[in-house]
């Protein structure tokens, strides 16, 4: 007998819908009655961002508006006398970006609205002219109190729809952007920089209302850019190569790494080039990782650990055989997404900072100082009791006594010790992408283990999805009809088993996971005579378990 193991996770088709992309050209808008285009949802969480380029002559005008619905949180961006002022809310108030310089001239202009933990910016061609402000909220995350909690509205440019424009359909969280005119000019090279994906994208146009019209573009295509984005020119083209590991002309050369990439096997260890006595220290890191539990660093000498624990972090002290642990709580790091990491200990107290946002430890961990530090264990150690990192780190820093700084990434990478090109961080990260339904890998069980009456079989892996309805998972004996299979249907998890033709369906978990995070699952099969037991884990938190006696089926 054979076990088939699928797994299909359906994504929204019109992704890839192979229509005449507005990106591929530049849209004109007449500032007529109703004239805009809508976009895809822009989801920047704590470190996103949206640029695209215009060029227009007029005084006044809505060049973009994004909001979540209708509720608080909104980005506003308009002309103003010629000049850009950025209106936005994040559930607290709402604050004003301004940036002093007409681009009204007729000219091409590029705008960028990024942001960067607590700090929103406005920037004008490349930086050539910015502006920034700090948002003091205990709410950062645009469209939700947290990051699963996501809504909102397509990406309106050059205006929005006439039928939201009423004051009394109470759909818009800017009251004001009503009362602004339409934009007059032309517009390209819109991309989104999102927290759900490590690249940029072009998005897709949702909508394109009359009083807007498309001059086609002959230069740009996605074969002329490798692994970059085309941008349309006056005259030609260029290509982007942001967010990837190549540069050149064409993106074709690939980049030297500035990240160590960790395996889940190899770990470093770093050695002071002196015993240090340390009163207070900062170690600051970046890290993405699509694995809940790790160990991070262990300073050897103080039995000082940094780990991830259930998505969280974690900072364990052991001395005199007690063990004192604080974390985080409630964030959302698992998500193959770049997290700065800022530990700070002075006055004996710990203060953690993740993506410029100060945050409380749930317990209060007091060190008095560090003796004879001499050794740090990066990305795991030799103790088979805990779990090494599977993930990329850079940036890593740490400095004593507020003098003396130790840049340990320089330190391995000059060393030249990651130049195995198969591990590469993108190359370890990224996931397996199924775009269409038809869409699927298989597996067989070995014959042994098909062969066994007493088994245990463990089935693990993460997942992200958008889709309502998806089969997850699949396994199938081949010579009847008995199946197990894991699916979403309206984004809730269901677990379907069919042994010796008697069905049964169950609801596990009581939430939706098709919000685009990542989501990890282990399931736990003992088999034994006459019966079968299932244990099933969603994110290291949530588990059931399924028994089912007097059978003499098996599912593999």
């Amino acid at each position: 007998m054979f076990l088939v193991l699928f797994i299909i996770i359906y994504l929204n088709l019109f992704l890839f819908n192979i229509t005449l992309s507005s990106l591929s050209n530049t849209l004109v808008f007449s500032a007529g009655p109703n004239s805009y285009v809508a976009f895809d949802s822009w989801r920047p969480c704590l470190n996103g961002y949206v640029r695209f380029d215009i060029r227009t002559n007029a005084n006044d005008g809505t060049l973009a508006y994004i909001d979540d619905r209708g509720k608080f949180d909104f980005f506003y961006l308009k002309l103003i006398e010629g000049k850009l002022r950025l209106l936005f809310n994040l559930g607290n108030d709402r604050q004003a970006l301004n940036v002093n310089m007409k681009i009204n001239d007729d000219q091409w202009h590029t705008i960028l609205i990024k942001r960067d933990g607590q700090t929103t910016i406005l920037s004008i061609d490349n930086d050539l002219i910015s502006n920034s402000t700090i948002t003091y909220s205990e709410d950062l995350y645009f469209g939700g109190t947290t990051h699963n909690e996501y809504q909102a509205s397509p990406f309106y440019f050059g205006g929005i729809p006439a039928a939201l424009e009423r004051p009394s359909s109470g759909n818009l969280s800017s009251f004001d952007v009503y009362m602004q005119p339409r934009f007059r000019g032309r517009l390209r090279n819109l991309i989104y920089r999102n927290c759900t994906n490590s690249r940029l994208i072009q998005p897709v146009h949702l909508q394109i209302s009359g009083g807007v019209s498309l001059l086609q573009n002959h230069h740009c295509s996605s074969q002329l850019c490798r692994f970059g984005i085309c941008l349309i020119t006056d005259t030609n083209y260029k290509c982007l190569c942001d967010e990837t590991d190549y540069h050149g002309e064409h993106c074709e050369y690939e980049r030297k790494p500035n990240e160590l990439t960790f395996n889940g096997k190899n770990y470093l260890i770093y050695n002071f080039n002196q015993t240090l006595l340390s009163i207070n220290e900062i170690i600051q890191f970046q890290f993405k990782t699509n694995h809940y539990n790790a160990l991070l660093f262990h300073i050897i000498e103080q039995n000082l650990y940094i780990k991830l624990k259930q998505g969280q972090i974690i900072i364990e002290y052991r001395l005199n055989n007690q063990l004192y642990e604080a974390s985080t709580k409630d964030l959302y790091l698992i998500d193959n997404q770049w997290h700065y990491i800022q530990i700070k200990r002075k006055y004996e107290q710990i203060i953690i900072m993740i993506d410029e946002y100060h945050l409380q430890l749930d317990n209060d961990i007091k060190i008095e100082q560090y003796n004879n530090l001499k050794q740090i264990y990066i990305g795991g150690n030799n103790n088979e009791n805990f779990e090494n990192f599977y993930g990329c780190l850079k940036d890593i820093t740490i400095i004593i006594n507020d003098t003396i700084k130790y840049s340990i990434s320089d330190y391995f990478l000059n060393k030249q010790i990651n130049n195995d090109k198969t591990l590469r961080c993108s190359s370890l990260l990224n996931p397996i992408e199924f775009l269409i339904s038809s869409s699927y890998i298989s597996f067989d069980l070995f014959e042994s283990i098909q062969q066994m009456i007493n088994y245990q079989l463990n089935i693990s892996f993460h997942f992200q999805t958008y889709s309502s309805d998806a089969i997850l998972l699949y396994c199938i004996n081949k010579y009847n009809n008995d199946f197990l299979g894991f699916d979403l249907i309206d984004g809730f998890f269901y677990i379907t088993i069919n042994l010796n033709n008697k069905k049964q369906r169950q609801e596990l978990f009581q939430q939706r996971f098709n919000n685009g995070q990542t989501h990890f699952i282990f399931l736990h099969i003992q088999g034994y005579q006459g019966g079968l037991e299932f244990n099933i884990t969603m994110n290291y938190r949530q588990s059931t378990r399924i028994i089912i006696q007097h059978i003499s089926s098996k599912i593999h």
